[in-house]
């Protein structure tokens, strides 16, 4: 269920929450933990929860009971907004597993080579292209050539 807002300010934004929403809308936000198990247990029909809000005293917005598509369509609204506020509340940092905070550290493997690069960076070589013809460093890289324009773009190949 929803949680109890604390203070009094919060209470009173709490009492107006969903006011641009259908009494139907409230209803199911406010039943749907209920629904939602029901609804994995027995499979209902759309139109038995329909008949069910019907019976609680739910109108849609013309004052008529509500039809099974109309039920269907606030169901999966309200349980779409409940898994949006699920994942956009925010959650606790993990706890350490060890209770000693050396035990924690990773040491490297012995003999591990240290991630270091081969080259030290140089402001001139840092974003510099490969020479024409050179590798790019990328797997599948076997260098572009005539015959690949001509097959992949339909460009005749150069006259050697």
């Amino acid at each position: 269920m929803a949680r109890q807002p604390k203070g009094e300010l919060a209470r009173k934004l709490a009492a107006r929450a969903y006011e641009g929403r259908s009494a139907l809308y409230r209803w199911t936000r406010q039943h749907f933990v209920e629904l939602h198990s029901a609804r994995a247990a027995y499979k209902p029909t759309w139109q038995a929860i329909a008949d069910l809000a019907a019976e609680a005293g739910q109108m849609d917005r013309v004052n008529k009971p509500p039809s099974a598509a109309a039920m269907r369509k606030i169901y999966l609204r309200v349980e779409a907004d409940i898994e949006a506020d699920r994942l956009a509340a925010p959650r606790p940092l993990p706890r350490a597993r060890s209770a000693s905070p050396r035990a924690a550290v990773v040491a490297p493997a012995a003999g591990a080579r240290p991630n270091v690069p081969t080259e030290p960076a140089t402001p001139e070589r840092q974003n510099a292209r490969p020479e024409p013809g050179g590798r790019t460093g990328f797997r599948h890289d076997g260098g572009a050539t005539e015959d690949d324009k001509a097959r992949l773009f339909g460009i005749p190949p150069a006259k050697r």
